[in-house]
């Protein structure tokens, strides 16, 4: 990538750019690697940009925000010898991920022993995991700790041994188990709200900035409802490892329709057509659309060739472009990016384009209140994606300066 001049005014023209939920022919100007307001700057300054970025009369819209990816080329998150081994195998992967459209994610831990937990968050003060982002790697937005407090019955993939059926001292528990009090470096935690104690531990992460969501879980509706009640935002992997929606017992995923929300619940979906059939998708689109948040669900195997591979202990065979526990039809995460799923989004023809490129940006930068991410408006970071109409990713930008393929 080259590097613009401080105070240089770059323009990307000839797009058709994301703004207000719409697709509108408007150029984008940037400065110091943030959104402008063009017509302040040019009749306030006096200013015109001085570089041009042709984007051939594509879409440009916010870089994607993935806040569920495992690992990828070989590296599992979960699996942490040292601070240092998890650094190395989160920056591998944020290098991979930016080149394909995701400029920002949450690296995602799945059950493990205590220890392993331990060794990320226990230092005081914790090791600073969270990164800016730049053209060369994705920006870390926090860990997500998903689980191990979760259904001994909807474990899937995780080490049943490592799951925890009960934190009836509520967030001490968690304290107690992740090893440390402080949850400055976690954006998300994931956990069963059916579990004695889970709605105390709600609060308690609530109460610390941290987003809960509802996962890997028989909970019902009420109990569903009661979690959100206590500060619960977001379900991890609508439909997949939870209670199905049922006529007369809705469990979680009643959520999207539940009157005693009151507000849009957030809720991931693995848009690969595999974890989630197109006709899923689209009753999950049409019931709750504000809450939709495209998510991958990276396992460790994405990018690896076709074979059997052993992560923590765990077989799972790779073939097809799905990743399996070995001998079983279980899928054990997926091996697709959230660039991926975006398309295979907008070619089922769920939905409007506008909405796919929300749903992997504006909605998940939003759950995480994270205001000058996920949109294209002054003040936000100038972090792009250029698609065709197919919304196939073309090229990426951070801060307005091209990644390099």
């Amino acid at each position: 990538f080259q590097a613009a001049e401080a105070g240089q005014i770059t323009c990307f023209h000839n797009c058709l750019s994301l703004r207000g939920g719409r697709l509108t022919p408007q150029d984008v100007w940037v400065r110091n690697g943030r959104v402008l307001d063009s017509l302040s700057v040019f009749y306030g300054e006096r200013r015109s940009p001085s570089k041009f970025v042709d984007c051939g009369g594509h879409i440009l819209a916010p870089g994607f925000i993935d806040v569920q990816v495992n690992g990828g080329l070989g590296h599992d998150f979960s699996v942490i010898a040292s601070d240092a081994d998890f650094r190395q195998s989160v920056d591998a992967v944020a290098r991979d991920l930016v080149r394909r459209g995701v400029t920002a994610f949450c690296p995602t831990l799945i059950s493990c022993d205590s220890s392993t937990y331990r060794r990320l968050l226990s230092p005081v003060p914790p090791p600073q995991l969270k990164t800016p982002g730049s053209p060369e790697a994705a920006a870390v937005l926090g860990l997500h700790l998903e689980g191990p407090f979760i259904s001994a019955d909807k474990c899937g993939m995780h080490p049943k041994r490592c799951t925890k059926q009960h934190c009836r001292a509520g967030l001490a528990d968690l304290c107690s188990v992740y090893g440390t009090e402080d949850f400055s470096q976690v954006a998300i935690v994931t956990l069963a709200p059916e579990l004695p104690g889970a709605l105390d531990a709600v609060r308690g992460l609530h109460n610390l900035g941290v987003c809960v969501s509802l996962g890997h879980s028989v909970a019902s509706l009420e109990i569903g409802e009661a979690a959100v009640a206590a500060g619960a935002r977001m379900l991890t992997h609508l439909f997949s490892a939870m209670g199905p929606f049922h006529h007369r017992q809705p469990h979680l995923p009643g959520l999207l329709v539940s009157e005693a929300a009151r507000q849009p619940v957030y809720y991931g979906l693995i848009a690969d057509c595999d974890h989630t059939h197109p006709a899923a998708l689209r009753l999950a689109w049409r019931s709750s659309f504000p809450g939709l948040i495209l998510v991958s669900d990276a396992c460790p195997a994405r990018g690896l060739p076709d074979g059997r591979h052993s992560f923590g202990g765990v077989d799972v065979d790779v073939a097809g472009g799905l990743c399996r526990l070995a001998g079983l039809d279980t899928l054990a995460g997926s091996m697709v990016t959230l660039a991926d799923c975006v398309q295979r989004m907008h070619l089922s023809g769920v939905c409007p384009p506008e909405r796919t490129l929300e749903a992997a940006s504006l909605h998940p930068a939003d759950m995480l209140g994270l205001r000058d991410r996920g949109r294209i408006e002054p003040g936000a970071l100038a972090d792009f994606v250029l698609l065709d109409s197919d919304l196939r990713l073309l090229r990426t930008f951070v801060r307005g300066l091209s990644v390099v393929e």
